[in-house]
């Protein structure tokens, strides 16, 4: 993975609250999600989520620093004498950390695809066709009755 969870700061104080994340490779933060889960007595991640964010499209590079707020905000880029810091806000007017059991999970992805649940609705089923011509058979027999 090219993103690293350095922390969850100040969780529970929405106005200060926030994820930051460090970028161990050049990169495009806009190919990860970070969400909001919990674990499980497993102590592995749910499959519950929360809240979740998909970070917009950023080239960054090794060293930089990505910086998730809770609250509202606009967007920003800071030029350190170290590295950049690209800080993203989620806009929220509660907290989403502050619970003991709280997981947050950070997930690459190269694509997805969405479609509205109300354009779905109006398809019609595919039809598949399965005739005889259509069976491979390696060393085995399909009895018909």
């Amino acid at each position: 993975m090219r993103v690293e969870i350095r922390g969850v700061i100040d969780y529970g104080i929405l106005d200060s609250e926030r994820v930051v994340l460090d970028i161990l490779e050049d990169s495009n933060i806009g190919h990860y999600m970070l969400l909001d889960t919990s674990y499980t007595h497993h102590n592995k991640p749910s499959r519950k989520i929360q809240h979740t964010y998909k970070f917009q499209n950023q080239q960054v590079k090794e060293g930089d620093i990505v910086i998730l707020y809770t609250k509202a905000g606009k967007d920003s880029i800071q030029q350190n004498s170290y590295a950049i810091t690209y800080s993203f806000y989620w806009n929220l007017d509660s907290c989403v950390w502050g619970n003991a059991d709280d997981c947050a999970l950070i997930v690459h992805f190269d694509s997805f695809m969405h479609k509205k649940v109300v354009e779905t609705t109006q398809l019609k089923p595919k039809k598949y066709r399965l005739g005889i011509n259509n069976l491979k058979l390696s060393n085995k027999q399909i009895l018909l009755k």
